[in-house]
């Protein structure tokens, strides 16, 4: 069954949810590894809006590089953080 796009901030928002799942131990790090993996996944198929700010579509291209560094992933994680929860 094919896919239904979804726009690329909902593809942004979903991926940046990923992180925000609490992590007690390895298996439930592994769960939250497959739950970004599968709102990468889903990304690719997202559609742009003229709303969007250019930063989306970069998170989520940095976010898929399959040689991604810790130090780039956690720098998109700080990007998004920093745009949906300016004031924490």
């Amino acid at each position: 069954m094919a896919e239904t796009a979804i726009s690329v901030r909902d593809a942004v928002v979903e991926v940046w949810k990923t992180d925000r799942i609490p992590v007690n131990n390895s298996y439930d790090y592994q769960g939250v590894l497959q739950a970004e993996a599968k709102a990468l996944a889903k990304a690719t198929i997202a559609i742009p809006s003229p709303d969007d700010p250019p930063e989306f579509l970069l998170w989520i291209e940095t976010l898929r590089k399959p040689d991604i560094t810790g130090d780039e992933r956690e720098a998109v994680y700080d990007a998004m953080y920093a745009y949906f929860e300016p004031d924490t």
